[in-house]
C-alpha cells in the first residue's frame, strides 16, 4: 500500500511539473519562431522536459523525508535539482552552446530555485505554526 501511494505521489507530482514546464517551454517557442510551423524539435524537447519532470518530482520526495533535519533535506534536494537541470537541460538538451551561456542557464535554474524555496520554507513555516497552536498544552509539573 505504501508503494502505491509514493507511486502516485510520484506520478501527480511529475504531471504538475511537466504541465509547467511544457507551457513555459512552448510559450517560449512560440515567442522566438513568429512563423505557424510544425517544429520536430518541440516534440523532442517535450519528451526532455518530461524526463526531468519525474526526476524532479523523485527528487521531491527527499523533501518529504522526516530521517533528515529541513536544512540537510533542502540542502540535498538542492544539490540533486541541480545535477538533473544541467545534466537534462543543459548536457543532453544540447541547446546551450558556449560556456557563457551554461553559466547563465545555472544561474537562472538558482534564482528559480531559491524563488521555490523561499515559498516552500515559508509555507511549511506556517504549517507548522498552526500545528503547535493547534495542540493542546499538557503541564509536565503536576
Amino acid at each position: 500500500m505504501r508503494i502505491k501511494k509514493t507511486i502516485f505521489e510520484l506520478l501527480k507530482s511529475s504531471c504538475i511539473i511537466f504541465t509547467v514546464v511544457s507551457l513555459i517551454m512552448i510559450s517560449l517557442s512560440d515567442a522566438v519562431h513568429t512563423k505557424a510551423t510544425t517544429n520536430p524539435s518541440i516534440s523532442k524537447s517535450l519528451w526532455q522536459f518530461f524526463a526531468f519532470s519525474i526526476l524532479l518530482a523523485a527528487a521531491n520526495l527527499i523533501l518529504k523525508s522526516q530521517k533528515l533535519s529541513a536544512p540537510a533535506r533542502l540542502g540535498i534536494h538542492f544539490i540533486a535539482c541541480a545535477v538533473l537541470y544541467f545534466f537534462t537541460i543543459v548536457v543532453i538538451g544540447q541547446k546551450i552552446a558556449s560556456g557563457t551561456q551554461t553559466i547563465v542557464a545555472m544561474m537562472i535554474f538558482l534564482i528559480v530555485y531559491f524563488i521555490f524555496a523561499a515559498v516552500y520554507l515559508i509555507t511549511n513555516s506556517i504549517k507548522k505554526q498552526k500545528r503547535i497552536k493547534s495542540e493542546k498544552y499538557e503541564s509536565m509539573f503536576r
